[in-house]
């Protein structure tokens, strides 16, 4: 089968919420959303790197992190295909890498349901 691995942190509501809308653009099952809290990683990647970034292993086995791995989700998908195209070209991956990093590192911020030192931007997720 076709399909690509994704991995996610369950922990994270912005991570559930984002799996949730990839599900529903998966209308011909190309993805296999896997939570963290229940993966066996493959080789090459770290629970900590894995909670810190997405990660989407092709089924030729190749890794995406990061931006990369958002843009190569897109390009799956009719609806945003065009958008993981052009995300994927600099300059706008450029910019697409460094907002990434940016982002993932504050979105434990954004959780409704968090703990008390993520709510105060201390605990390791967070910093």
């Amino acid at each position: 089968m076709n399909t690509h691995t994704v991995y996610y942190d369950d922990q994270c509501d912005v991570c559930r919420k984002s799996m949730a809308r990839l599900k529903w653009l998966d209308s011909n099952q190309r993805i296999k959303a896997t939570p963290l809290s229940q993966a066996n990683l493959p080789r090459g990647i770290t629970m900590d790197d894995a909670r810190r970034k997405l990660h989407v292993v092709a089924p030729d086995g190749t890794i995406y992190r990061g931006w990369r791995a958002v843009a190569k989700l897109m390009r799956l998908f009719p609806l945003t295909w065009p958008f993981g195209v052009v995300g994927a070209l600099p300059p706008v991956s450029w910019f697409g890498r460094a907002a990434y990093r940016a982002f993932a590192r504050r979105r434990y911020v954004f959780n409704r349901l968090r703990p008390r030192d993520c709510r105060t931007g201390t605990c390791r997720h967070c910093t």
